[in-house]
C-alpha cells in the first residue's frame, strides 16, 4: 500500500473526532493500543489545537481519583505508547519541557478544526459545512468527565447553526429544505421550543398541516415525563391557532375545483386559549386599555418573566370587541432573523403570497 505524505514529510494524518473518534495515518486507522487512556490523551491533546499543556493538568484529567504523582507516574507509559502506536508521526507528540506536551497539528485534517472555524466565520456556506461535520455527538466513544464541556458546546453550535440555515431556507421560500434542518435540529435536542415551533411553521408553509400538529403532540408526550413541564405559552399559541385553522379549513365548503370561496376566507382575529386564570395586575390592566383609547401602538418593557405576553393577552381578550377585524397574536420568540417578521405576520394572518386575494401593507419596528 502507498504512503502519503506530506510536504513536511510526514504522514497524511486524519483525525474524526466527532462520532467514535477515528485516526488515520496514510488511510490506515491508528493501531490498537492496551490502554484507552492513550486514545483519550491524543483526543485531549488535539483539543487544545496544538497548544502546549501542562503534564499535571493531563495527569490531573486522565486519572481525577489519584494523587498527582501516581497520575504523573501513569502517565509516562502512556506517552510512550501513543507515540511508537503513531509512527513515523510520532514526532508530533512533542516534550518542549519535563513539564509540557503538545501535539504538532501541522497539515493535518482534523474534523474538529475545521468546524470551530466555519462556525466563527458564520456565513450560510460555512454553517453547511459545520453541520455537515457534526456526524454525532464529540467523542462519543468516551465516557469521561473531562469531555462533557467540550461536547455539549459543539451540540450547541451546531443546533444554532441549524437553525439559522432553517430560517435562511424559509427566508428564501424553500420550506422543505427548512423542515429538514429543523428536524435535524430536534434530534440534537428534542426539547427545543425554537426548534418545535420552526419545524410546525415550515411544514405548515410545506402545506401540511396535520404534520405540523403532529410535531407539538409528540413534543407534549415528550414533555409528559415531567410533570412540571409544559409547553410555553408561543408553543401552545401556535398549535391553537394551526388547529383552529385546519378545523376551519375543513369545515368549509369547497367549489367545484376544491379551493375555499373569497368570500368565507376572511377571518376575525387569533388569541391563544389561556390555561391559567389571569389573577392581579388590574391597574396595569386598566392602564393599558386606558392607553389603548389614546394610542395605535403600546409597548411593555421589563425584565422577561414578569408576565409582560400574559398582560397583553388578557387586554387583548378585553378589547377584542372593538376592533372589527379582531385581536391577532403573533409571537417572535422562535424568530432570529428580523427580515423573517413580515413572514411570520403574514402567516398569522393567513396570507398567501404573491396572491391577488390577499395584499397587506405594515410598517414593522425591530428592536433586537
Amino acid at each position: 500500500m502507498a504512503s502519503i505524505t506530506t510536504s513536511e514529510g510526514r504522514s497524511a494524518l486524519k483525525i474524526n473526532l466527532f462520532g467514535p473518534m477515528r485516526v488515520l495515518i496514510s488511510g490506515r486507522e491508528l493501531p490498537p493500543m492496551r490502554s484507552r487512556k492513550a486514545r483519550w490523551l491524543l483526543a485531549l491533546l488535539v483539543l487544545r489545537f496544538g497548544r502546549q499543556v501542562d503534564r499535571g493538568w493531563i495527569a490531573g484529567t486522565l486519572w481525577p481519583d489519584l494523587e498527582q504523582p501516581l497520575g504523573l507516574t501513569n502517565l509516562r507509559p502512556v506517552l510512550s505508547e501513543l507515540r511508537k502506536a503513531l509512527g513515523e508521526d510520532g514526532t508530533r507528540l512533542c516534550v518542549p519541557n519535563r513539564n509540557f506536551v503538545m501535539f504538532d497539528l501541522t497539515n493535518a485534517e482534523v474534523d474538529l478544526i475545521a468546524f470551530d472555524n466555519a462556525i466563527k466565520s458564520q456565513t450560510l456556506p460555512e454553517l453547511t459545512t459545520a453541520s455537515n461535520l457534526y456526524t454525532g455527538p464529540l467523542l462519543e466513544d468516551c465516557t469521561e468527565e473531562w469531555v462533557i464541556q467540550d461536547r455539549s458546546a459543539r451540540e450547541h453550535d451546531c443546533l444554532e447553526a441549524l437553525q439559522t440555515l432553517a430560517e435562511a431556507a424559509r427566508t428564501a421560500g424553500d420550506a422543505g429544505q427548512a423542515a429538514i434542518l429543523y428536524q435535524r435540529a430536534l434530534t440534537l435536542d428534542p426539547w427545543c421550543e425554537k426548534a418545535v415551533r420552526g419545524l410546525m411553521i415550515a411544514l405548515t408553509e410545506s402545506r401540511d398541516r396535520n404534520a405540523a400538529l403532529q410535531v407539538y403532540r409528540k413534543f407534549v408526550e415528550l414533555l409528559g415525563s415531567d410533570s412540571s413541564a409544559v409547553p410555553n405559552e408561543a408553543t401552545s399559541a401556535l398549535y391553537s391557532r394551526l388547529r383552529a385553522e385546519s378545523r376551519y379549513a375543513t369545515n368549509l365548503p369547497k367549489s367545484k375545483d376544491g379551493a375555499l370561496p373569497h368570500s368565507i376566507l376572511r377571518k376575525t382575529g387569533f388569541l391563544p386559549v389561556s390555561l391559567t386564570q389571569f389573577v392581579g395586575k388590574d391597574d396595569e390592566r386598566r392602564d393599558v386599555i386606558s392607553r389603548l383609547q389614546k394610542s395605535r401602538l403600546v409597548t411593555l418593557t421589563g425584565p422577561g418573566g414578569i408576565g409582560k405576553t400574559t398582560l397583553a393577552l388578557e387586554v387583548a381578550r378585553e378589547v377584542a370587541g372593538d376592533y372589527a377585524d379582531g385581536v391577532w397574536f403573533v409571537g417572535f420568540e422562535s424568530l432570529y432573523n428580523p427580515n423573517l417578521i413580515a413572514q411570520e405576520i403574514g402567516a398569522v394572518l393567513s396570507l398567501m403570497e404573491n396572491s391577488s386575494l390577499f395584499s397587506t401593507t405594515a410598517n414593522i419596528y425591530w428592536t433586537p
